[in-house]
């Protein structure tokens, strides 16, 4: 992918989705791979079951955690929802994993 497509949301979006596994554990790194899905207990980060992201495929960094309702459809805001910040600064954490 260009750095111009990674200049955009969606761009980005799609730069993180395509490595939406590295990406989770790295946010994360309590939860563990289970077949095309990484499982967490919450977005707050401890072990268990109750949260899902969804790691390959058309529908990467969907996420929802079944105990508290709160869900996503991309990791940007799979982050932004972790780490409790804005758009701009999750978008700005994002390019940085991303090392752009």
């Amino acid at each position: 992918m260009s750095e111009a497509a990674y200049a955009t949301a969606n761009g980005l979006k799609a730069a993180l989705a395509s490595r939406a596994e590295e990406f989770v554990q790295w946010l994360l790194p309590n939860g563990r791979k289970q077949g095309r899905e990484w499982i967490i207990g919450s977005l707050r980060g401890e072990q268990g079951q109750s949260c899902r992201v969804i790691l390959a495929g058309k529908k990467a960094g969907v996420f929802i955690d079944w105990a508290t309702g709160e869900k996503g459809s991309n990791l940007v805001e799979l982050l932004r929802q972790v780490r409790g910040c804005h758009f701009g600064e999750a978008l700005r954490q994002c390019k940085a994993w991303l090392a752009l």
